[in-house]
C-alpha cells in the first residue's frame, strides 16, 4: 500500500536527474513509501501513540479539559486585545489632541 497521490516512478526518474543514483533513488522512494504506509495504518497509529485511548468516558473528560482551556484562552487573548484597542485610543487621544 503506497501513500495516495504519490507516483513512484516519477519520483524515481525526479531524484535521478538530480544526480542520485538509481540504488539511491529507488531506497529513497521506499523509504516514503513505508512512512506513508506506516502512517494510514491503525496498527502504526497504535504503535505511535495515536489511537491509544479506548475509553470513551477517558476521551470525553479529555475533550471537556480541552474546551475549558481553550475558552480560558479565547477569553485571555478577547481581553488582551481590548485591552489594547482602548490603549491605543488612549495613545492617539494624548498625542493627538482633537480640540
Amino acid at each position: 500500500m503506497r501513500a495516495t497521490g504519490f507516483d513512484a516512478h516519477e519520483t524515481v526518474r525526479r531524484l535521478t536527474e538530480a544526480g542520485a543514483s538509481e540504488p539511491l533513488a529507488e531506497a529513497i522512494v521506499s523509504a516514503i513509501g513505508d512512512v506513508g504506509e506506516r502512517a494510514a495504518s491503525k496498527a502504526g497509529m497504535a504503535a505511535d501513540g495515536v489511537c491509544h485511548r479506548a475509553d470513551p468516558g477517558s476521551l470525553k473528560a479529555e475533550l471537556a479539559a480541552f474546551e475549558t482551556r481553550f475558552t480560558a484562552c479565547l477569553y485571555r487573548a478577547l481581553w488582551l486585545h481590548g485591552a489594547g484597542v482602548v490603549a491605543g485610543i488612549a495613545a492617539v487621544k494624548f498625542f493627538l489632541p482633537l480640540a
